[in-house]
């Protein structure tokens, strides 16, 4: 994947990069003048070139940018698979064991507890009626 992700990415800048150059264009031959070399001519070949720089840094921008996101999505995906790995071994240890000492406590009479008569149903409440 590694390997991978370079050759795209080489393939991403030749295709935006040959946009800006012109490519596809035939190069001029031997006996003839590339570019006649006139005022205008030379005005407006200043004014593509800087169009040219300014798509190309552009096109790098966005490029940068997407390669930006796409760390950061790994990072993230790494991250949760980590997260889910020591998780999933703290939830595989046994629990410690418990002190009850009491397990039916919730069955026993609370100390302000009354009976049906309305007296107190305490055991020094009882102690004193007996």
């Amino acid at each position: 994947m590694a390997a991978v992700l370079p050759r795209w990415l080489w393939l991403l800048v030749m295709i935006l990069g040959a946009g800006v150059e012109g490519f596809g264009s035939d190069p001029p031959t031997l006996g003839e003048p590339a570019v006649q070399a006139t005022p205008d001519r030379l005005m407006g070949d200043e004014a593509a070139a800087s169009d040219a720089r300014e798509r190309k840094r552009k096109a790098y921008a966005g490029l940068l940018a997407l390669l930006g996101i796409a760390l950061t999505g790994v990072g993230l995906a790494a991250m949760v698979l980590l997260w889910g790995a020591r998780l999933r071994r703290v939830n595989r240890q046994p629990l410690p064991a418990a002190d009850l000492k009491d397990e039916l406590w919730f069955l026993r009479a609370g100390k302000g507890a009354r009976d049906a008569d309305g007296e107190a149903n305490d055991a020094e409440s009882r102690e004193e009626r007996d």
